[in-house]
């Protein structure tokens, strides 16, 4: 069970770094300022997860 948070914390940054770099970019330059508003959102949501992750498996893991 513990493994399946450390893949999901791993996913939930990855795509966490994806939303936050390319697709607030790509967002910014097509002028969908709403899109680019949502993924910078999402973004940072999924990094509150990943923090939560790592967070729940350091002190379950002992």
């Amino acid at each position: 069970m513990f493994h399946s948070f450390k893949y999901s914390a791993i996913a939930f940054f990855a795509s966490a770094i994806l939303l936050l770099i390319i697709d607030s970019k790509i967002y910014n330059v097509s002028g969908f300022l709403r899109e680019k508003k949502a993924s910078y959102i999402m973004g940072w949501v999924h990094v509150g997860l990943c923090l939560l992750s790592m967070i729940f498996l350091h002190f379950f893991i002992k």
